[in-house]
Parts: structure tokens; sequence; C-alpha cells
């Protein structure tokens, strides 16, 4: 499971010029995973509360030679 995991979000890098993911476990707050070209990615608590249950949204901002 771990693997097909990893090898579906490693793609989103190969596609995606931003890729944002909105996460929220059992113990712990909503928090939003932000990536940008390069290596540089932050990791901040998200404002709008802990609106998700238990689960993670994923979006990808698509390159433009990727469409």
């Amino acid at each position: 499971m771990i693997g097909q995991f990893g090898v579906g979000f490693y793609s989103t890098f190969l596609v995606g010029k931003k890729i944002v993911d909105i996460f929220k476990s059992n113990n712990d707050d909503q928090h939003i995973w932000i990536f940008e070209s390069g290596t540089a990615y932050t990791i901040e608590k998200d404002l709008v509360g802990n609106t998700l249950g238990r689960r993670a949204i994923v979006r990808i901002y698509l390159k433009e030679n990727a469409l």
C-alpha cells in the first residue's frame, strides 16, 4: 500500500508546478502542505479549521507542457 501511494504521489511532481495537500488525522489539527517548483515546501496550520475529518485533498496545478 505504501509503495502504491509513493509512486502516485511522486508522479504529481512530474506534471505539477504547484502541489497543495490539505490533510487531517484523528489526533492532530488540519494542516496544509504546499510545494512549488523547486525544492522548498511549507507546512502550516489550516486557518479554515478542522473541516475534513480524517482524510486529505490533493490539488495539482499542472505545468504548461503537462496539459
